[in-house]
């Protein structure tokens, strides 16, 4: 088919297998097929047919300049989808991009144009081609670029959905390949501290050498808590059960280590040292 189409929605990779839909001139402005938790998708809308999604030989993959530490609320990144046909069509590309927080279908953070290949919809929720893009041949792949600017501070993780079509370019809705992918993406820690930290919880020892307990009020009980290291890798994570929990320090090597508890979309942080 001549139109093609990927669907990416805000960023480890979850692989989904939904799909969406894509015209030549972009899909219309109320069109964001990106199956979204389940939801609509280009096959059930009737745009393409043919074979079932991520059957082909092709691939989409996501990648952004979002460091592994997590984005900060309010800064702008760069997010490229890449469609590759795998030895199947590559006839035209497409694609149509969105993010949501985590385990809901709410948009978030706004899309914008970094050239002329993209089009923004809805008001930034989400992102298309702007023409589809010529293949050349069975092998070829193309990437599309764009920005996204991440959420307020305290949104929590975000996902990306990207679905793509390889297209056959034969103008019928049959014989495309069509391709999704997901990519999450964590919120930075540490970006959403609140003033009453130092009242939340406590650590001690602190310095600690081989042991640490964490001593909480009753009323972050059933929260999620994650440590830390500085280069923002997660290297402990547990639900809070009890006001005090005894965190075994043998597997950490010896630095600063940042210690955050979440609950109701809050976010409590301290730093450990482990000597």
């Amino acid at each position: 088919m001549a139109c093609a189409l990927f669907a990416l929605i805000g960023l480890g990779f979850t692989l989904s297998t939904t799909n969406l839909t894509a015209k030549n001139s972009g899909a219309s402005l109320n069109s964001n097929y990106s199956g979204v938790n389940g939801g609509i998708t280009c096959n059930t809308s009737g745009c393409h047919s043919g074979a079932a999604v991520n059957s082909g030989p092709g691939s989409v993959s996501i990648s952004t300049d979002i460091p592994g530490s997590g984005y900060v609320g309010g800064n702008t990144y760069s997010v490229s989808v890449t469609v590759s046909a795998g030895g199947a069509n590559g006839a035209k590309y497409g694609f149509s991009a969105s993010a949501t927080k985590e385990g809901t279908a709410t948009f978030t953070g706004g899309f914008a144009n970094a050239d002329n290949s993209t089009l923004v919809k809805a008001s930034g929720n989400y992102i298309v081609h702007n023409s589809t893009v010529n293949g050349n041949g069975v092998n070829s792949s193309h990437t599309f670029t764009f920005d996204w600017t991440a959420p307020a501070t305290g949104t929590g993780n975000v996902k990306f959905w990207a679905a793509g079509n390889s297209a056959n370019g034969n103008n019928g809705s049959s014989g495309d390949q069509i391709y999704n992918n997901s990519l999450l993406v964590n919120e930075a820690p540490g970006a959403s501290i609140t003033e009453d930290i130092i009242d939340a919880f406590n650590l001690f020892p602190n310095p600690a050498t081989d042991n640490v307990t964490l001593s909480t009020p009753s009323e972050l009980m059933d929260g999620t808590l994650r440590v830390f290291d500085m280069g923002g890798k997660m290297v402990y994570a547990s639900n809070l059960s009890d006001t005090n929990l005894n965190i075994d320090l043998n597997a950490f090597v010896q630095g600063m280590y940042i210690v955050e508890i979440e609950k109701n979309g809050k976010s409590y942080t301290a730093r450990l040292i482990k000597r």
